[in-house]
């Protein structure tokens, strides 16, 4: 189904529905930006943790992606390592990109992976103005996760994910720009003087 989805786009004339709204997405969004709230809650509906902050990309691999509340967390993907960094901790760590995001929902939306790699199609929906599509991780993956992706006109909104746990992601975007004027330099990151850094950056 998915073959179908990124196929050739003289097939795409044919698609319609939440499908044809999730190619449309990869299809025309290279680089966005929005500001974030998330919520994770346990597999018996518990609200484990809330935050909200502010996020970045650019296809294919670069990302930022900064929590300002509860705590400060920095995530970048500077197209070969990826970066957390702890204001609080004043640690950092680094891995390689594909080290960090392999079969992950970020690998999805960033382009790292070939999607149909990552996914299969379950089913769709259409619910109170969203398109929604839910993805199921392959057989093999080693971080299994299902995957539901909203879109509103085509705009990214809401991004849920549950993993093998049970636990389940939900992700709201609001004031999302489509396609901003964003350079891969923006993406390069040094974490701050006196950091105590875990791994080597390849840069």
């Amino acid at each position: 189904m998915l073959a179908c989805l990124l196929g050739p786009a003289s097939t795409q004339g044919t698609q319609t529905g939440p499908e044809a709204e999730l190619d449309r997405f990869f299809e025309q969004t290279q680089s966005l930006t929005a500001f974030f709230q998330q919520e994770v809650w346990s597999a018996d509906g518990t609200l484990l943790s809330s935050g909200h902050g502010d996020m970045s990309l650019l296809r294919p691999n670069f990302m930022r992606w900064n929590y300002r509340e509860p705590e400060p967390l920095v995530l970048v993907s500077d197209g070969v390592d990826f970066w957390s960094y702890d204001p609080v901790l004043e640690q950092a760590t680094v891995t390689r990109v594909e080290e960090a995001m392999d079969d992950t929902p970020l690998s999805a939306l960033l382009g790292s992976r070939v999607l149909e790699d990552l996914f299969a199609v379950k089913h769709a929906r259409h619910q109170e103005g969203i398109d929604w599509i839910v993805l199921q991780s392959r057989a093999g993956a080693a971080r299994p996760v299902e995957l539901l992706i909203g879109l509103r006109s085509g705009v990214l909104e809401r991004l849920h994910f549950v993993d093998q746990f049970g636990q389940e992601v939900q992700v709201r975007f609001e004031k999302v720009q489509v396609n901003p004027p964003l350079q891969p330099e923006f993406f390069s990151y040094h974490p701050p003087r006196g950091t105590d850094i875990l791994g080597t950056p390849t840069r």
